[in-house]
């Protein structure tokens, strides 16, 4: 009777506990703001998505780039790029990808299982452009390719799991159809496919999910499943940066020296803050830094500029030292200030404003030469508090003598500031320096980029120079403008296809 009681003890205790552990599977944020696989402030849309207030969206294809190469769809339609026809398919479920290059009448995709009495699951064939039937490959099956055989066979769900077996003698054929995936298409035409000797080789065989839920009801994802998920999705995001023919923010042409702690900051090389620019207003006197975001607009704080001095206003490219005439350095002339409507400059809240430079011939784009876009970042969540980003400007030194060359230094991300500040920190702000006050932004500095790299090493304009109290006060981090707060404000204003242009 007792080693009854005991164990019903012990199953009731391990319940308890697992339902402990089950509860610690889901983030406690996730839950409570409902993320979903298009919540951009957690995830990355796909490049035919835009992120609107939190939420991958479908772009009009208009919105997509237009240089790239022409594909074709199952209805025979013809797009200008691979990113418009996703953005109608995003739109139109009924318009998949069929293939690249102009339409050919006769051409189609044909996915289907080897026995004609299959529902559900089966060894996987091909057939495309009336060419002779193909097994498809099952050597190095993964999960991506069988999700998207799945979708591409009518199951919205994708895969519930994936076998590679070898040929009986009725299914022996010298060849077979390898496809790589990543995972994210609709159709299995969208895959990379080659084909391959099947002398040595496996087939493919997928069970597809056509039940409502998923999973082996574990609650738990294996290591190796966790790691490709991980792995998988960075390696995507790599991808789609080199697919795209003009994703070209956030990256500079010299590699930074890590330093530890320098005093004040140091001086920048050449190229190696591409998207820093100076604003210079009457007599030519720097009044503030900025940040070039592509085409033909520059970020930077709202109270560096007024409307009423648009004709006084120079943008210059391309500066390092403002003592030392540059060969490569280049002005601008300013054709509107957009400076955020509920900006407070009594509280610096919403300290945000866009410049849009006039080019330098009507029609002609703004391309100042050996000048790149920072990238904007679309979530508050890619950087967290810890992280070491990095500040530059031409403001006041730490003796407040004025610099005239351009200098930089190392700040963390901070996030107890609403506790320094009390009622002066205000949603959009974002805090950063050093706990001993070594590195900090200064007088002069205002508007200029505090610019965080990701871990492919692109950097995103994180924080404006904004506001502080006194330079370099221990306990006193910089305020600065949080940009990911912003997004959307930006894109209504430069419009969505700028920055999806030089952003994923």
């Amino acid at each position: 009777m007792k080693q009854g009681l005991f164990l019903l003890f012990i199953l009731y205790l391990s319940h308890h506990v697992f339902a402990e552990v089950q509860e610690n599977y889901l983030i406690e944020e996730c839950v409570k703001n409902n993320y979903t696989e298009l919540s951009c402030e957690k995830v990355f849309c796909q490049p035919w998505q835009m992120c609107i207030t939190g939420t991958c969206h479908c772009k009009i294809p208009y919105q997509c780039p237009k240089n790239g190469t022409s594909v074709c769809s199952n209805v025979k339609k013809s797009f200008q790029t691979y990113c418009q026809l996703k953005s109608y398919e995003c739109r139109q479920k009924f318009t998949k990808f069929l293939s690249r290059g102009s339409c050919n009448p006769e051409g189609h995709f044909d996915v289907f299982f080897n026995d004609t009495n299959a529902h559900s699951e089966g060894i996987i064939q091909v057939e495309m452009n009336n060419s002779n039937i193909s097994f498809l490959c099952g050597n190095r099956l993964t999960i991506h390719e069988a999700n998207v055989i799945c979708r591409h066979l009518g199951f919205a769900r994708g895969a519930d799991s994936k076998e590679s077996l070898e040929p009986d003698e009725d299914q022996h054929s010298l060849e077979c159809l390898k496809a790589t995936c990543r995972g994210t298409e609709t159709r299995l035409a969208e895959c990379g496919l080659r084909k391959m000797s099947l002398t040595t080789g496996k087939l493919a065989k997928v069970t597809c999910s056509s039940r409502e839920h998923r999973g082996d009801k574990t609650g738990q994802t294996k290591e190796e499943d966790l790691n490709q998920v991980i792995e998988s999705m960075d390696e995507e995001r790599k991808r789609i940066k080199t697919l795209l023919p003009v994703i070209s923010c956030g990256i500079k042409n010299h590699t930074v020296t890590r330093r530890k702690r320098i005093i004040g900051g140091f001086s920048a090389q050449p190229f190696e803050f591409p998207w820093q620019v100076a604003i210079k207003g009457e007599r030519e006197v720097m009044n503030c830094g900025g940040t070039y975001i592509g085409g033909c607009w520059v970020l930077t704080a709202a109270h560096c500029v007024r409307k009423s001095r648009l004709h006084v206003y120079r943008i210059w490219t391309g500066i390092l030292d403002s003592l030392t005439f540059n060969s490569r350095i280049e002005t601008y002339h300013l054709k509107d200030i957009i400076i955020h409507e509920d900006y407070n400059s009594k509280t610096y809240e919403n300290d945000i404003a866009l410049l849009e430079l006039k080019p330098k011939t009507v029609g002609t784009p703004c391309t100042p030469s050996d000048t790149l876009p920072a990238c904007i970042p679309w979530s508050q969540y890619m950087f967290r508090d810890g992280e070491q980003c990095v500040v530059s400007g031409w403001g006041f030194d730490e003796e407040s003598k004025r610099q005239y060359v351009l200098k930089w230094g190392y700040v963390n991300l901070m996030n107890n500031c609403s506790e320094i500040y009390k009622n002066r920190y205000f949603k959009g702000m974002e805090c950063a320096g050093m706990d001993d006050g070594s590195v900090d932004a200064c007088k002069g500095d205002s508007g200029g980029p505090l610019v965080c790299f990701d871990r492919n090493n692109v950097g995103y304009l994180w924080g404006i120079v904004s506001w502080g109290e006194n330079c370099g006060e221990r306990g006193h981090p910089g305020v600065y403008t949080k940009v990911a707060h912003y997004f959307d404000w930006i894109t209504r204003r430069t419009g969505i296809s700028l920055i999806s242009k030089y952003n994923v």
